[in-house]
């Protein structure tokens, strides 16, 4: 309903950026918890003076925190905040581990009280690297040795996605929970494939691609993710469930890299790093991950519809006028 109040933990981050400016032009009132400070929030900075949006910063490990913030004031919350990104979860997976659990506990414990809707961002990396794609929902987690914290992060979200569908089913609570397929835009950090190529082609620097770049990946626009998202918290035939947000064509990643020189026009090379000298054999790289999305078209409606080059050349043209 327009006019809800609706939280947005991680609302700096790349796809709650999107979702809170999405959400306040179809005239939600949107709260904001993250963890950045106010003036280092640049992903938000076009709507931090919206009359409909207060920004809080904080840490959603911080219970007390979350229990002054949440009240039956909020009909919905977006979870999203979380520790991202594979170097950073190979350097510190203690607060990959720490962000992801206990702050999606503090999150649960908070809608249980005060009867709040709760959307759960998790990751298509908790499929780990099953061969056997593409991937549906109940599919099975093949991960990698406990030794290798590469998998620290699949695992910590693993374990939040059981603590929220056990609450769905043992507590009551309403909600639903999305697995991410390699979603890619303006804004994005640059510790991906996608935004750290295209930040060098702007700059007019060569490419970079791990190993032989004949991995598969399944790129969804931003905008397109901010749209699924939307439409489940709208489906009551959602709730309870979970979802694959992906779009389900695969592309290598030479083919992306090869796309991103061809949309700047300039003559640029693709230069390859080998992981394994570079982070050795605890990086594992997967080399497909597809999703199976029929459960949302069915549910929902939904489907990406933005192409590889469409959402790439928007990306770029973002990109462009960020570094002027």
């Amino acid at each position: 309903m327009i006019g809800e109040k609706i939280l947005v933990t991680g609302c700096n981050g790349f796809i709650g950026s999107h979702l809170s400016g999405q959400l306040l032009n179809e005239g939600y009132q949107v709260i904001g918890l993250d963890i950045s400070p106010k003036h280092q929030a640049q992903n938000i900075h076009s709507i931090i003076g919206h009359a409909n949006f207060k920004y809080i910063v904080g840490d959603v490990t911080d219970k007390a925190l979350i229990e002054t913030i949440i009240d039956s004031s909020f009909s919905k919350v977006f979870h999203l905040a979380a520790q991202v990104g594979i170097e950073r979860y190979m350097e510190n997976p203690i607060d990959v581990v720490r962000t992801n659990v206990v702050g999606t506990l503090n999150i649960i414990d908070a809608c249980l009280q005060h009867a709040c809707y709760l959307f759960f961002s998790s990751t298509s990396e908790i499929y780990g690297k099953n061969p056997n794609v593409p991937w549906a929902e109940d599919d099975d987690r093949v991960l990698g040795s406990t030794s290798f914290e590469r998998w620290s992060y699949s695992s910590s979200k693993s374990a939040a996605e059981h603590a929220v569908r056990g609450a769905f089913k043992q507590q009551g609570l309403k909600g639903c929970i999305v697995r991410f397929f390699n979603i890619y835009g303006p804004r994005q950090s640059e510790a991906f494939v996608v935004s750290r190529n295209i930040l060098r082609a702007a700059k007019g620097e060569n490419l970079v691609m791990h190993n032989s770049g004949a991995q598969t990946r399944c790129f969804t626009y931003i905008d397109d993710a901010v749209l699924a998202c939307i439409k489940l918290v709208m489906e009551p035939n959602a709730d309870g469930e979970v979802f694959n947000v992906g779009n389900d064509t695969e592309h290598t990643v030479h083919e992306v890299l090869s796309t991103i020189v061809a949309i700047s026009g300039k003559v640029l090379s693709i230069e390859t790093v080998d992981t394994n000298e570079n982070f050795g054999d605890a990086f594992e790289d997967i080399m497909r991950r597809v999703p199976k999305v029929s459960k949302i078209h069915s549910t929902t409606g939904w489907r990406a519809t933005t192409t590889l080059e469409e959402g790439l050349s928007k990306t770029y043209a973002w990109v462009l006028n960020s570094i002027k």
